[in-house]
């Protein structure tokens, strides 16, 4: 329940240290938590525009906007996804992308964006049923498409690198870029350090 809170002291020690100049945010394997922590995160790095927006089933409509002051609105983000990357943690990168604030380096999510409802029954039963949907700041639905990288990097291949599709068969696609990688324990952790590294070159010109 402290992530966003540890995230924001984090990122105030490193500029205190000026050292903020570009992030690496590790979402891999993440399954994605409390969704108010994931909302919490991605407005440190927004300084407005939605993050997320819940449907649900008879129509209601919740909106959660970024608000004014985030902490680090302007540094440079790499974010690693993989196919364990799933509901609060897609919330967070499918947010953070679409207001063009990261690029998204690694494999398919998972494609998990849904609420679930427990309803107890009178027989002391239990019946879970899916109550509302999210869908990023694009109007983009999580559920069982996921967020396709900008850059797909496989986890164990390192030469397998190619350009992002950013087709309609995931939840948004950037244009795609092609790294040149060495062979590494951590292709996708390699190719994200070196994009974070271009970002703030290209943004200190």
């Amino acid at each position: 329940e402290a992530t966003s809170a540890d995230t924001a002291a984090a990122l105030a020690k490193l500029r205190a240290q000026n050292a903020l100049e570009s992030l690496v945010l590790d979402l891999r394997n993440d399954p994605g938590g409390l969704v108010d922590q994931s909302i919490a995160v991605a407005d440190l790095f927004l300084d407005s525009g939605t993050i997320v927006t819940i449907r649900g089933r008879q129509g209601s409509v919740e909106t959660q906007s970024a608000h004014k002051g985030g902490v680090a609105t302007n540094v440079p983000i790499i974010i690693l996804v993989d196919q364990g990357t799933a509901s609060a943690a897609e919330i967070l990168a499918g947010a953070l992308r679409d207001h063009g604030r990261a690029k998204l380096v690694g494999t398919k999510t998972y494609g998990k964006g849904t609420v679930q409802t427990f309803f107890d029954l009178e027989d002391g039963a239990g019946l879970k049923l899916t109550t509302a949907r999210f869908y990023t700041p694009k109007g983009n639905s999580l559920e069982s498409k996921g967020l396709i990288p900008d850059v797909i990097v496989d986890g164990f291949a390192s030469e397998d690198i190619v350009v992002g599709s950013g087709s309609s068969a995931g939840a948004g696609g950037g244009s795609g870029a092609t790294i040149d990688d060495e062979v590494d324990d951590d292709p996708q952790l390699d190719a994200a350090v070196k994009l974070a590294k271009q970002a703030h070159k290209g943004g200190s010109k």
